[in-house]
């Protein structure tokens, strides 16, 4: 069943049938523009999940350098204490030496025993929250690359999906904006 809009157009109740050239175009020209702008989104889509995989790989990089760091600074920090626990130990000694105990007086070696063993607790102790701390950052490096192949994954999937999202609009406006021959326009 059509209706009389005006000369030379008609509607159906089933859908749109144009039988102005003009319309036609133009239907046909914005299906086109949509298409084109879901295009260009899509290549955004593309870009942005590359710098944002990019940004995410050199935050991975930065976190190993600062992890390396970390296991360095422990062990200079384990080698200062080691060091310090020398130097205690020869002035217990020098002192020992100068009052008169010897090497072997039970109260002397007690002191060594406990500086010696209080020092390599130390030592451990720094080389330990080193590693700590560098175990953490080595953790958040793998986060960091795991996202960022996640987001490269994920960026022509969305830029898919933008595309089709496109191509359905052009063909609605396609089948929306179709000429009808029987009119003779």
């Amino acid at each position: 069943m059509r209706h009389d809009l005006s000369v030379g157009r008609t509607l159906s109740l089933r859908g749109m049938v144009c039988h102005d050239p003009l319309t036609l175009t133009l239907g046909l020209v914005s299906g086109g523009l949509s298409l084109m702008g879901s295009s260009d989104a899509a290549e955004g889509q593309r870009d942005q999940a590359e710098s944002t995989a990019r940004a995410q790989e050199m935050q991975a990089a930065a976190q190993e350098r600062r992890a390396n760091e970390e296991r360095a600074a422990s062990q200079r920090e384990a080698i200062a204490r080691d060091r310090k626990t020398e130097l205690t130990l020869s002035r217990t000694q020098a002192v020992a030496a100068s009052s008169g105990a010897g090497a072997d007086d039970p109260t002397v070696l007690d002191l060594v025993g406990d500086t010696a063993a209080e020092g390599e607790y130390g030592e451990l102790t720094a080389l330990y929250e080193g590693h700590a701390r560098a175990t953490t950052l080595d953790d958040q490096a793998t986060i960091s690359r795991f996202t960022a192949d996640r987001t490269r994954r994920a960026g022509p999937i969305a830029a898919r999906a933008t595309m089709l999202s496109g191509l359905s609009s052009f063909a609605s406006s396609v089948g929306r904006a179709r000429f009808d021959p029987r009119s003779g326009l």
